[in-house]
C-alpha cells in the first residue's frame, strides 16, 4: 500500500517522465482494476418450475399428434394390404371366366376345407404351409397393424373377410358359399361367386373388410366372411379412428364409419347399400 501511495505522490508532483507517467499509471490501474465474479448465476426454484411447466405443456400438445401420425401409418399398410388384395382378386377373376371366389367351403363332415384367400395365395405371391392346424408362415399383407386380438401360437393371422351378407343359400353380396348341411357330404350346396358384369355399381360394392377376431386365421372357414357391420365389431370397436377400411369391387379402398356403409333401409345386422350388389338398396 505505501508504494502505491508513493507512487501516487509522485504523479501529483509531476516530476516523473512521460515514460515513468505511464507505468506507474499502469501500476494504478492494476491496484484498482475490480474483481470479477468467476461464479454463474444458478437459476433459482421458481425458473426451474416454469421450464418444467413449459415442456409439460409441449409434451401434453405433441404427444397426441405423434400417436396420430402413427395410427395414420398403420392405417397405411391396412390400406396397402387390401389394395395387394383387390389386384389378386381381380386375377383371380380373369383366370376363372370372370367369376369371383366363393367365400369358403367344406366337406367330408367339415375335415377337408378350402377359403377365398388359399385361392388367392398364387396372386398374393406367398405360400402358406398347412398340415391339419400347423402354420409355418405369416404373410404380412394377411395381417392390420391394429389387430391386436391374440390367436392361436400355431395359427396365421388373417385380419380380413369377405363382404357376404345373408345366409344359407341366399347371399346377396359378390361371394357365395358351399354349404354341407349336417351329416350329409353327397347333398353340399354350392354358391359359386358372382360374375364381374353382376356387380353393376363395383366403386359402390363392398369386396372386403376387416374382421379382427380369434377365429379369423388363415385356412379357417369361421371369419373368413363377415355379413355385417356388427359382426365386425364382436371384438374391437373400428381399429382406424372410429372407421374401417373398405376393400370395394373396383378395387379403391376407402375408411369409413360403419354406419355409412348400410344404405338407407339397412340395419347394423342386416345390411343394404354398399354390402350387397343392389345399386338402388
Amino acid at each position: 500500500m505505501c508504494a502505491f501511495l508513493q507512487v501516487q505522490q509522485v504523479l501529483h508532483n509531476g516530476s516523473v517522465t512521460t515514460g515513468q507517467n505511464s507505468i506507474y499509471a499502469g501500476i494504478l490501474k492494476m491496484k484498482y482494476k475490480p474483481k470479477r465474479n468467476n461464479h454463474a448465476k444458478a437459476f433459482t426454484l421458481i425458473e426451474l418450475l416454469v421450464v418444467i411447466a413449459i415442456i409439460a405443456i409441449l409434451a401434453a400438445i405433441l404427444f397426441p399428434v405423434f400417436a396420430k401420425a402413427r395410427e395414420k401409418a398403420r392405417q397405411s399398410t391396412c390400406t396397402s394390404n387390401l389394395k395387394q388384395m383387390g389386384l389378386a382378386m381381380h386375377q383371380y377373376s380373369q383366370d376363372n371366366d370372370e367369376t369371383y371366389p366363393f367365400a369358403w367351403s367344406y366337406w367330408n363332415g367339415g375335415a377337408n376345407w378350402n377359403q377365398w384367400d388359399k385361392e388367392l395365395e398364387p396372386y398374393l405371391g406367398f405360400r402358406v404351409y398347412r398340415t391339419g392346424t400347423t402354420t409355418l408362415s405369416q404373410p404380412l399383407v394377411l395381417a392390420c397393424p391394429d389387430d391386436s386380438v391374440v390367436r392361436a401360437s400355431t395359427n396365421v393371422v388373417r385380419s380380413y373377410a369377405v363382404a357376404n351378407p345373408g345366409t344359407g343359400t341366399t347371399h346377396t353380396g359378390i361371394f357365395g358359399n358351399s354349404v354341407l348341411p349336417t351329416g350329409s357330404g353327397a347333398n353340399a350346396q354350392y354358391i359359386p361367386g358372382r360374375q364381374l358384369n353382376e356387380v353393376l355399381a363395383p366403386a359402390t360394392t363392398l369386396m372386403i373388410t376387416e374382421l379382427p377376431i380369434a377365429s379369423n386365421c388363415f385356412g379357417w372357414g369361421t371369419g373368413a366372411s363377415v355379413d355385417s357391420p356388427n359382426a365386425q365389431q364382436q371384438t374391437l370397436a373400428p381399429v382406424h379412428t372410429e372407421t374401417w377400411n373398405y376393400l370395394f369391387c373396383d378395387s379403391h379402398v376407402k375408411s369409413l364409419r360403419p354406419e355409412l356403409t348400410i344404405g338407407a333401409t339397412g340395419t347394423m345386422a342386416a345390411p343394404k347399400g354398399m354390402w350387397t350388389i343392389d345399386p338402388n338398396d
